[in-house]
Formats: structure tokens, C-alpha cells, sequence
């Protein structure tokens, strides 16, 4: 039987030993087994057919325990919590102790325990949500953008005008030292785009191909990087080739190539929809965000365990690191260009992190008291609208096969019901 010891640690925490037999194991080691039969060649046998002694000579037994580990470890873990009757909250710390074949498995789980939470005023807070509308200059803006991307682009030979694009060379110094990231070869750059700090693209304008030119110009006050903002810039630069943008004209024709619209007129409609249901989202976030700040700000809260800070700390660094390198950035040059590491980050997102807990934290004392939860067939009916979503993904097929992912998706569809109640009853349609 499972054996479960507990040690309490400082700041709300609590250390679980758990220990368990080969003969509970035993489930999770056939499931493995049975999955590497399918995904796996096995020579005379087909996909999930073969003898779990079949499987242990062709993977090795050792691999069809590692393959069962996660489920173990998630579905003991979760036993042991409930079984002692343990109310913690976030993400286990999770260390392997002792794990091979046919002996027990030994692991250690860091909990934070939940800590006091006296919640004030959730209902009734008449959060304002504020109307949105899009205006018709943001639509041009838009159709704008699309002619640009549609534009027909003819090789020139004489200077470079605004409006053209040209395929420059180019790097810049700062106080005598190359700026990192500050070259380029054959950078498109569509003048008069704004795509450069200011003064620079003029600076273009007038050079013929094979010319290059040298100047200073200061970056704006106001840059986003601070270690730069006022600081003058030696630019070199050379155009190598020069374009000429040909815009197609803004008519019912240029409606049906693009968006296979029937008028321009249906384009601008289709154009502002869009937008406006972009711009509903936005605020929608925005009145929740001010809504929870003040349930929140009418809260009182016990010792924040200081696992679950460092936890959402971590999530916050991978949260930005998804997001650079989503842009094409180098996430280790991204550090170097704002002078940080990801200890410094750590410390940057604290405050942060704080707020991200305590929400958490309200969001599950709501549910208690509103007596909000997730049903079985609610459950069953996300994880096929996922599975059905993702049926050509193998990764996640597997991920909605795991005990671990089923709790985050409930987890996710109870947060998504407290949300819909908080909604109802503060924010004013």
C-alpha cells in the first residue's frame, strides 16, 4: 500500500514522501508497455498487440517504466493529497527519489499549502464596461495596410523617393562601439513607413543604388531601451537595390481579389467587424482584469507560500521567452540588449507573480463558496472537442491521455465558470 509521510517546512509548505509498490505500479507499467507496442515496430505483431515480455526485449524495461512515470507519480500524488485531506494549491515541487524495475517507487512532492484567504466584496461591484467603437480612419488605416502588401514592386534605377522600397546595407555605432543588433544586409525598408527611429528614413531619400552614406542621428528620448534613449547613432549605410511601389486602387475590384468581397463598400463592413469584435475582446479583458483587482484589493490574505510566488515567477519568464522568440528574437540576445539575466527578470516579476497568486487565490475561495465545480460530462465533452481539435497532433493526443492534463483542463474550465459568475453579477451590460 502507499505509504505517505508528511514534514512541514517554513512559509505555508509542507514536504510529502511517497512510497509506492511495484503492485500499484503495475497498472500504469501495462498501460505504458502497451502504448510503445503502438507506436513502436514490433516485428511479427501488430500496433498494440505484442506481450508486455515482447515489449521488455525490444525497449527494455526500464524505458516502459519512465514511459509510466508521469501517470503514476500524478495519479499517487493526487490520491496522497486527498486521502490526507491536504488543501494545497498551484504545482508540486516533484523529486525522484528511488525509481527502477520491481523495486518500490520513492518521490518527493514540495506543496504550498493553501493559506488564509478572508474574501470581502465580490458581487455587485458595477464594473463598467466602456464602449467601443471603431473609427473610420482606423478602417483606412487597415485597407491601407492591405494595398501595401498587395503592391506590385518595379526595379528603378534613379534615387530613392518616399514611398519606394530599397534594399539597404546598413550599421550603426554608439558611443564607439558597434550597437548590437544594429545591422543589416539588404534590409527592405519602405520609405516613409516609419520602420526606423525617426530622421533616419529621410536621411535614405535622394541616394542612387551603389551609394553609400554616413550619418548621426539621436534616438528618441522616449526609446523603448532605456540604455539608448537620447544617444546619437553613427549610421552607415548602402542601397543596394531601389523599387518602385505600384498600389492597386481602393475599388470593387480590389475588394474581390483580396477578400473575395463583392464591393469595396462590403469590405470596409467586413473590415470594421473584425475590428470591433477584436476591440470587444480587448475591453472584455480589460473589465475582468479591473473587476478581479478590486475583489483582490477587498481581500485579505494569510502567508503566500513561497513556492507558489518562485512558480509563477518561472511561468511569467517562459510566458516572455515564448513571446520573443515568437517574433523571430534570439531570447539570449533579447537579455543582453536589456541587460538582464533571468535571475533579474525573477526579481523584476514579483510583484507580478503576487498578483497572479492572490487572483488564484480568490478564484478558488469564489468556487468554494458559490459552490462552483466542474462535471464529469463537462470534462469529457472538453477533452473531445480537444482531441477532435488536435486528432492529427500525437503529442497532444497522448498529453489528453494523462491524468496530469485532465486536472489542468478542469482546472481551466472552473476558473472559465467563476469568471462567468463574476461577470453577472459586477459588470453592467
Amino acid at each position: 500500500m502507499m505509504q505517505v509521510e508528511q514534514k512541514k517546512l517554513e512559509k505555508s509548505q509542507l514536504e510529502l514522501t511517497i512510497t509506492i509498490t511495484p503492485i500499484e505500479m503495475d497498472k500504469w507499467v501495462k498501460k505504458a508497455a502497451t502504448h510503445l507496442s503502438e507506436h513502436g515496430k514490433i516485428p511479427g505483431f501488430r500496433p498494440g498487440k505484442a506481450p508486455y515480455e515482447t515489449v521488455v526485449k525490444n525497449f527494455g524495461e526500464m524505458k516502459i517504466y519512465e514511459e509510466a512515470l508521469d501517470d503514476i507519480i500524478t495519479f499517487y500524488y493526487w490520491q496522497a493529497i486527498t486521502e490526507n485531506k491536504i488543501n494545497t494549491i498551484g504545482q508540486p515541487k516533484i523529486d525522484i527519489g528511488k525509481f527502477a524495475p520491481g523495486n518500490d517507487l520513492i518521490f518527493t512532492a514540495q506543496v504550498a499549502l493553501l493559506p488564509e484567504v478572508t474574501i470581502g466584496a465580490y458581487q455587485d461591484l458595477q464594473i463598467e464596461k466602456k464602449k467601443v467603437e471603431v473609427k473610420a480612419e482606423e478602417i483606412d488605416k487597415v485597407l491601407k495596410e492591405l494595398q501595401e502588401m498587395r503592391a506590385k514592386e518595379v526595379i528603378k534605377l534613379s534615387a530613392v523617393e518616399m514611398g519606394d522600397k530599397a534594399e539597404i546595407n546598413f550599421s550603426a555605432i554608439v558611443n564607439g562601439q558597434p550597437l548590437e543588433n544594429g545591422q543589416a544586409e539588404k534590409y527592405p525598408l519602405v520609405v516613409g513607413n516609419k520602420q526606423m527611429i525617426p530622421c533616419f528614413e529621410e536621411q535614405i531619400v535622394g541616394m542612387s543604388v551603389g551609394q553609400e552614406k554616413k550619418f548621426t542621428i539621436n534616438f528618441p528620448t522616449e526609446y523603448y531601451k532605456k540604455e539608448l534613449a537620447g544617444q546619437p547613432a553613427e549610421f552607415t549605410v548602402k542601397v543596394i537595390n531601389v523599387y518602385r511601389r505600384e498600389m492597386l486602387e481602393l475599388n470593387d475590384d480590389f475588394a474581390q481579389q483580396v477578400a473575395g468581397a463583392k464591393s469595396l463598400a462590403e469590405l470596409r463592413d467586413k473590415v470594421k467587424e473584425n475590428m470591433q469584435a477584436e476591440k470587444d475582446f480587448k475591453e472584455e479583458q480589460r473589465s475582468e482584469v479591473e473587476m478581479l483587482e478590486k475583489i483582490v484589493e477587498h481581500t485579505s490574505f494569510g502567508d503566500l507560500p513561497e513556492i507558489l510566488v518562485h512558480s509563477e515567477q518561472h511561468k511569467m519568464i517562459h510566458e516572455l521567452q515564448d513571446s520573443i522568440e515568437a517574433q523571430g528574437m534570439v531570447w539570449e540576445h533579447y537579455l543582453s540588449s536589456i541587460k538582464k539575466d533571468e535571475h533579474s527578470l525573477e526579481h523584476d516579476f514579483i510583484e507580478g507573480a503576487i498578483r497572479r497568486v492572490k487572483t488564484a487565490l480568490v478564484m478558488r475561495e469564489i468556487a468554494t463558496k458559490e459552490n462552483i465545480r466542474v462535471t464529469e460530462e463537462e470534462l469529457l465533452a472538453e477533452i473531445k472537442r480537444l482531441s477532435d481539435t488536435y486528432r492529427d497532433n500525437e503529442t497532444a493526443q497522448n498529453n489528453l491521455q494523462s491524468d496530469g492534463y485532465r486536472k489542468y483542463i478542469e482546472n481551466s474550465l472552473n476558473n472559465e465558470k467563476v469568471l462567468q459568475c463574476l461577470r453577472e453579477h459586477n459588470i453592467k451590460k
